[in-house]
């Protein structure tokens, strides 16, 4: 029942986020005071960092767990500018994040009053829409356009100004909403013809080295299953953009890992050598293609995407088709069990009885039709597609060309791994510096199969991406698509989305300088957050550029002082540990994950030990 009151305009807006199923306002506080305390009478927990950035990216993080819109703030001037700033990784992550920030009072706009900007254009490039609220009566409409609009097509930030003296306007005719269902993406799926999809599917059967590319939009459309069901079905190896991670558990027998600048070495090569590629759910940029170089020319290039504008943007694309990654999916399962069944009805003979074993049943089990299988053999390896027809028959050339594709990936994962398992081998305990490895074997090892990870920018990216291995698929990975230090932030509003599921930032120790300040708000806000500083005492990644690339360090530039972060944790209330083994990473790690506050740990680690990206490939072969 919709009621009609009289309240103030802050009063309003709380009861408009209220009905959108906002429960946090993430924020560095400002002037607008009437907003607090009708939020606080609401019921909205308003969250207070140490710095815009950290409410925001704190808010990012919030978003990317839950995919529903999450509302941040910052005071006019200054504090919105540093929104704006902080804005970019929720713009370039595809997050739904809605800056609702101050603006200048009506009658003071244009008159050099303190603090004035003019903060339309500082959020131009960093959002998808943006507006400020001119009176009253628009604050309720634009509030709710401003959640509809971060999720519809591809999902992104909002900003929405609002000049401080309409909060404490009187709404007479105001109708306050009732609470619905909290909006979560995708607001709309779009979804591919009949014909699109069996020609898809068909072009995928007929290929002989195909791969499924899936990137963020897994995610966004919540298409784990059908993702999985369509891989095996169609018995098509999947590799992730660093985005896309956890599109699929990693540990079933079609996933390749990461792909891309920051990636698998082996998974890079599975695209290059591909004849066919499904990019599913990405926009083909810089990261995921390695700088536009993984895509061949010669592959035919099947382009999936939310977002009409990257179909065909950085490459010539055979069939490009505008749609939502779970109704493509859900629409290719369909036509892959058409086309079985119009396979099985070609081969039945008039009495019924097949002539090659069993028919097809359109479940997605193993029946020797030439096309649907389970992507298993039956003894825990990866079944081809195509590998038996009921009878030991000879595989069409075709068919023997995929499954020795899929042998061949299946060899060069194993390398992969026995070279991960060297490598990690340099544990500290023998005299050498720990390596990278080791912790992340650790992790592998410790965390819990829904445990939710968030890297930081650079190495940490890439020493996560390529090496956690994920159980399990779903919202589990976030990366920072380019803000160094939003990990430990982020981290803390998945935390908050995510109470009961462990929560680890990875973060270099340049990274978590940038947000040190915020581990007295994980603290304060009695979050079991655990961070895992990679600290080599330098920014790794711009000094091995210049070293490999340039031959020319330029130390002042790249390193810091020896400083203890556990000590620093502490200090500001944390548990903190320094750490210079796996050994001993492993029983802090143990031990974090039985507390029920923020554990820094401080691991010490080879400043020479290169991550798995793609920036020396001409100068030097990659481990991984």
């Amino acid at each position: 029942m919709i009621t009609k009151t009289a309240m103030t305009a802050a009063e309003a807006t709380a009861a408009e986020l209220d009905a959108l199923g906002v429960e946090h306002l993430f924020l560095m506080t400002g002037r607008d005071n009437t907003l607090w305390i009708a939020l606080q009478k609401m019921g909205i927990r308003q969250v207070l960092a140490r710095t815009e950035a950290a409410a925001v990216y704190m808010a990012d993080g919030y978003a990317r767990v839950t995919g529903r819109p999450t509302f941040t703030y910052g005071a006019y001037g200054p504090g919105a500018a540093n929104v704006a700033g902080a804005l970019a990784e929720p713009y370039w992550s595809s997050s739904p994040v809605i800056a609702m920030c101050s603006a200048m009072r009506r009658l003071d706009r244009f008159r050099s009053e303190y603090q004035e900007l003019d903060q339309l254009p500082l959020f131009q490039s960093v959002t998808k829409w943006g507006v400020e609220v001119a009176t009253a009566s628009q604050l309720p409409r634009f509030i709710r356009e401003s959640a509809r609009r971060s999720l519809t097509g591809t999902p992104g930030p909002i900003y929405l100004g609002v000049p401080g003296d309409i909060y404490e306007e009187s709404m007479v005719d105001f109708k306050a909403p009732e609470r619905g269902a909290p909006l979560e993406m995708p607001l709309t799926r779009p979804a591919p013809t009949e014909a699109q999809a069996e020609t898809i599917v068909e072009a995928i059967l007929a290929a002989e080295r195909p791969v499924l590319l899936a990137g963020n939009g897994i995610h966004q459309s919540d298409a784990y299953d059908a993702l999985l069901r369509f891989a095996e079905r169609l018995a098509i190896p999947v590799v992730t953009s660093v985005a896309g991670k956890g599109s699929i558990r990693e540990t079933h027998e079609l996933s390749l890992g990461t792909a891309g600048r920051y990636s698998r070495r082996y998974a890079n090569e599975a695209l290059q050598a591909a004849d066919l590629i499904l990019a599913l759910g990405t926009g083909l940029g810089g990261m995921v293609t390695d700088s536009y170089k993984l895509i061949p020319p010669s592959a035919r290039l099947i382009h999936v995407a939310i977002d009409p504008d990257v179909i065909g943007q950085n490459f010539p694309t055979e069939i490009g088709v505008l749609a939502d990654a779970r109704a493509f999916l859900e629409s290719g399962l369909r036509a892959t069990a058409r086309l079985t069944r119009e396979l099985t009805n070609r081969r039945e003979p008039a009495n019924g009885r097949s002539t090659k074993g069993q028919t097809a049943n359109g479940n997605g089990t193993g029946n020797g039709n030439g096309h649907a299988t389970n992507g298993h053999d039956g003894n825990g390896h990866a079944s081809n597609g195509h590998a038996s027809n009921g009878h030991g028959d000879a595989l069409p050339e075709a068919s023997r060309a995929h499954a020795a594709w899929l042998e061949l990936l299946s060899g060069k994962r194993r390398n992969w791994n026995t070279a991960r398992i060297e490598l990690a081998s340099h544990d500290g305990t023998d005299a050498r510096p720990m390596r990278q490895e080791s912790l992340m074997a650790g992790l592998n090892e410790l965390l819990d199969d829904d445990a939710i990870v968030c890297a930081d920018t650079g190495y940490s990216s890439a020493w996560a991406g390529g090496l956690l291995e994920l159980r399990r698929a779903g919202r589990s990975f976030f990366r920072a698509d380019g803000s160094l230090g939003w990990s430990f932030a982020g981290g803390l509003g998945a935390q908050m989305a995510a109470p009961d599921r462990q929560v680890v930032s990875i973060i270099g120790d340049g990274g978590f300088a940038y947000q040190m300040a915020d581990v007295e708000t994980a603290v304060r806000l009695g979050l079991p957050t655990i961070t895992v500083i990679l600290n080599n005492g330098t920014l790794a990644f711009e000094a091995h550029v210049q070293t490999l690339l340039y031959d020319h360090l330029v130390p002042e530039v790249d390193d810091f002082l020896d400083v203890d972060y556990g000590r620093v944790a502490t200090d500001l209330g944390a548990t903190g540990v320094r750490v210079t083994n796996a050994p001993d990473f492993r029983r802090a790690l143990r031990t974090a994950l039985r507390r029920e506050g923020p554990t820094v740990i401080d691991a010490v680690i080879d400043r020479e030990a290169i991550a798995p990206v793609t920036r020396y490939d001409r100068v030097r072969s990659r481990e991984l």
